[in-house]
């Protein structure tokens, strides 16, 4: 095997697992990249209190976004590919539950 098909190879089995990933998995590797998008949207930062911080995908079409004055979680809830429309509720606070491994 010359070089040429190695690299092949590498590149089309790193093209399948993170493919295998996006469609398989919980996490969604592509919203994950494009949270920065959001950041740059100038409709989102208007609606939100403060100035935008930083936004964080966690999963499940979900974002966590840190504003100077508040705290949200944003669920995308798109009907249609040309808008997209978003849940947003203030983050309040975060709950611990303990799981009894018995």
């Amino acid at each position: 095997m010359n070089h040429r098909s190695i690299y092949a190879i590498i590149i089309a089995a790193f093209f399948i697992i993170t493919c295998a990933i996006h469609f398989f998995g919980p996490y969604n590797i592509f919203s994950a990249i494009s949270a920065g998008n959001l950041a740059r949207n100038d409709e989102i930062k208007e609606q939100l209190d403060g100035e935008l911080q930083a936004i964080e995908y966690i999963g499940q079409h979900t974002y966590y976004i840190r504003t100077s004055q508040n705290d949200y979680i944003m669920i995308e809830n798109r009907n249609d590919d040309v808008i997209w429309k978003y849940k947003v509720f203030e983050y309040k606070k975060e709950i611990e539950v303990f799981k009894n491994p018995m």
